[in-house]
């Protein structure tokens, strides 16, 4: 980002996110920046409710107990004059223990009134829930005012660390090494994604794995229908380097425990690919020592060059991953028609 941060307040709030960077950590900071600046107070709360008055607030508490007794402690609950019911916001990150329909209850609130976000893909019933990402890309892309920015700077600088939150910021070039980095990065960026059909967790918070020949991150991948519907899959997506050329490759590998069912459903249709049509990625290459590997389709590629800014990069290799991901699936479904 072309930030002109105080550089001290900057390697304060990083220092602070490498020694508290648990959810409590997370939702303390944030209601301490709330309680000192007005503007992000009232940027916090407009992004859950977006006609929300924080002209109108009586009390901004953390974890306060619920009326009822039943033992649920919100992180943020906010009063309101002239309501008898609370707002509430509830802060999660590599938690997977939800409770939507207890804060209603125990509470006394609507879905309406029920702030949820999270650090990784997540979708409930009609609940709306907010991500980290989503709330940083807010808070870079909003006006802020002079007497706030070395601040909220510092706080997103804290935000990227404790949520793992990755935005390459510069156009990419393959062929060169200093790209590398915001290579890295555009592909982290794209590791928490949830679709109609998938959903994707970056493994390990991600794991990257980095050798001799290949820059790669592993994803933790869920279909929602299909053959597939109720096996967990890891297939992983980077760059590899074949004799100092780079090639961005998506792979399911073919070992047990990784993505050894999609590989053996490839490798038993190999005659079928070519009814298949594909943009973004090439008909995959079935190999017997790794797996299933797609690569960069040629228009992809041009297209990823020619780009503009790194934000068109970022989308072209979003839909890349999204045709090799689903291309099992559309296999699939064409080989229920016949």
């Amino acid at each position: 980002m072309n930030w002109n941060e105080n550089d001290s307040l900057k390697s304060f709030f990083g220092f602070l996110a490498s020694r508290y960077s648990d959810e409590n950590d997370l939702s303390n900071v944030t209601w301490a920046l709330c309680q000192s600046s007005g503007w992000f107070m009232e940027t916090w709360m407009r992004f859950f409710f977006p006609f929300f008055d924080t002209g109108r607030i009586t009390g901004f508490y953390r974890e306060m107990a619920d009326d009822e007794g039943k033992g649920s402690r919100a992180d943020f609950v906010i009063t309101v004059e002239g309501e008898s019911k609370p707002y509430v916001i509830e802060v999660k990150i590599w938690d997977d223990g939800h409770h939507f329909e207890q804060y209603l209850e125990a509470y006394r609130i609507g879905k309406e009134r029920l702030g949820y976000i999270v650090n990784y893909p997540l979708s409930y019933k009609d609940f709306k829930v907010r991500s980290w990402s989503e709330f940083f890309d807010h808070l870079k892309d909003s006006s802020i005012p002079e007497q706030d920015k070395e601040v909220v700077h510092a706080y997103c600088e804290y935000l990227k660390r404790v949520c793992v939150i990755m935005r390459a910021e510069n156009k990419i070039d393959i062929e060169k090494t200093a790209s590398l980095q915001d290579l890295i990065l555009l592909f982290g960026d794209l590791v928490n994604r949830e679709t109609e059909s998938y959903r994707t967790i970056g493994f390990d918070t991600p794991k990257w794995e980095s050798t001799l020949t290949a820059r790669r991150a592993y994803l933790e991948l869920s279909y929602k229908s299909g053959p597939w519907s109720n096996t967990k899959l890891w297939p992983c997506f980077g760059l590899w380097f074949d004799n100092q050329n780079p090639r961005i490759c998506a792979e399911f590998e073919k070992e047990k425990g990784w993505g050894k069912p999609v590989f053996d459903f490839l490798k038993a249709n190999v005659e079928l690919f070519g009814e298949m049509e594909v943009k973004y990625t090439s008909l995959p290459r079935i190999s017997p020592k790794v797996g299933a590997i797609f690569d960069f389709s040629e228009y992809a590629l041009d297209a990823f060059n020619k780009a503009e800014t790194v934000d068109e990069q970022r989308e072209i290799m979003k839909r890349f991953l999204d045709e090799v991901l689903l291309f099992p699936l559309r296999l699939s479904e064409a080989l229920d028609k016949e």
